[in-house]
This record gives C-alpha cells, structure tokens and sequence, in this order.
C-alpha cells in the first residue's frame, strides 16, 4: 500500500540517508528508532516531501497504491498531504501560528483541503478535538497556542492530521518534548485512531519504549543506515546489532514492559 525504495538523501553534498527501503501494509505502524543523526526523520521528511532547501533526494522512489509522489509538483502535493498523507510534527505548537487562535488555524486548514463551508469546517474541528479527548473544545478552538499545555498542542497537531483520515499517518518524535504521563496518552490516542480507521502509521522516536509500545515492525537507524529491522517481538527478545543491543539497554521512558513483559 505505502512504498519506499532505495531511497537515498543528501544534505549540502554530504550523505545522511543511504538505500533506505520501507513496505507497509494498510493498518501496520512501523517505528523508526536510533540517537539523534541516525537519519530517522530525514527519512520521514523525504517521505512527506518536506526537506529542507540545502536536502536533495539523490535516488530512490517513494509509492503510495502504486502511484509515484516525488514526481509530484506542489499544486499536487497540496492535495496530497491531509488527505492521503499526513504528518504529526515533535512539537505541534511550534508548527501553529503563535498570533492566531485555534480556531482561526484549525478552519483554514480544513477548508484550504475541503470545500466545507466555514460552519461545516468549524464543527469539523470540535469534533476532532473530542476525538482526542480534548473535552472542552469551545475552550480549546477560542485559545491562541501558547494558552495550552504541551500536551494539548500536541492533541491538536494529531486532531488535525486526523481531520481527513489519511492513509499514511507520518509522526515525527510526536512525544518526545512530552512527560511520560502525557506521552502514554498521545501514543494510545494515535492507536485508537489507527484501529478506528485502519491508517499506516510511520512513527520516529528516539525511545525504544515507545517504539515496541505501538509497532508492528521496528527499523533500528545508525549514521544514515537501517542496521536491523524486525517485528517488535524479534527486536525486544532476539536483537542481533551491537547497536540494537546498545539501545534495549538503556532506560525507555515508556517501558517496553507494557507489552512484552520483557
């Protein structure tokens, strides 16, 4: 259903992604763990054909039903992304306008994807807020981005690249900048939507924890390589990398122990 192949990416002439290849089925979340430079959200970012001017996809496809996307001008992409892909970024309040109420953002977004008339896109927006369990949404759409929590930013981020159920659910370190309390909540929140609407999640996290918490299959990511790459049970209970073996040592903030009981 979502493809990518050999796909290899440059930053100012110097390689940082090399022959990365990922196949997913509907329904399946596959995590992108490794330390930070390992090439994890390079790899998504190429994905969502979102690099930055100095990147450069230097080879490689990425599909999704078979249909190319980094052929696709902007125009196109704008049709693509929310509706067919989406993407959650590590932290959504940086990515919201800080001068501009929820609401105002929230109604743009759908409507610039959409043909809702306002009425319709405002209603829209509650309802995704709900389905986040952000339970006073009135409050929520009438607050500007620095009035909420992290957490709650972050609610939002995932509310509105859930707004059109995407197929392919991107999640850039959606986490990371959370407390342990608050990153549970995210991360079964993001499975709850993944089982209502059978989405692919691609997940990047620097946090194993997490990692075997909600994958299916898990790449393991060093110096721009994948090293190993397995189901979430091979990984935990029969890693073969040194590097892999490094990681399952250190303490995860979210323990593996919730599933595995390793």
């Amino acid at each position: 259903m979502f493809s990518v192949d050999n796909l290899s990416v440059s930053y100012l002439d110097q390689a940082v992604l090399k022959n990365f290849t990922l196949k997913m089925n509907q329904g399946e979340i596959v995590a992108l763990v490794g330390e930070s430079g390992s090439g994890k959200s390079t790899a998504i970012r190429a994905m969502f054909s979102l690099l930055s001017h100095e990147g450069r996809i230097d080879s490689g496809s990425v599909c999704l039903d078979g249909e190319s996307l980094l052929d696709k001008t902007a125009e196109q992409w704008r049709d693509i992304r929310g509706k067919k892909i989406a993407m959650i970024f590590q932290d959504s309040g940086a990515m919201l306008n800080p001068i501009a109420k929820i609401k105002g953002q929230f109604v743009e977004y759908i409507r610039i994807h959409s043909s809702m008339t306002k009425a319709e896109a405002v209603a829209k927006a509650k309802e995704m807020l709900l389905s986040t369990n952000l339970q006073d949404p009135d409050r929520v759409m009438d607050s500007f981005p620095f009035q909420l929590s992290g957490g709650m930013r972050q609610r939002v981020g995932v509310a509105m690249a859930m707004t059109f159920n995407p197929k392919v659910l991107l999640a850039d370190e959606p986490t990371s900048a959370l407390d342990a309390t608050t990153q549970k909540l995210i991360v079964d929140e993001m499975m709850e939507l993944r089982d209502k609407h059978q989405m692919s999640i691609v997940i990047v996290t620097h946090n194993l924890g997490v990692a075997v918490h909600m994958a299916d299959r898990i790449f393991v990511m060093q110096n721009g390589e994948v090293v190993e790459q397995g189901t979430s049970y091979d990984i935990v209970h029969n890693p073969q990398h040194p590097y892999t073996k490094q990681l399952l040592d250190t303490v995860p903030e979210l323990e593996a122990t919730d599933r595995w009981h390793c």
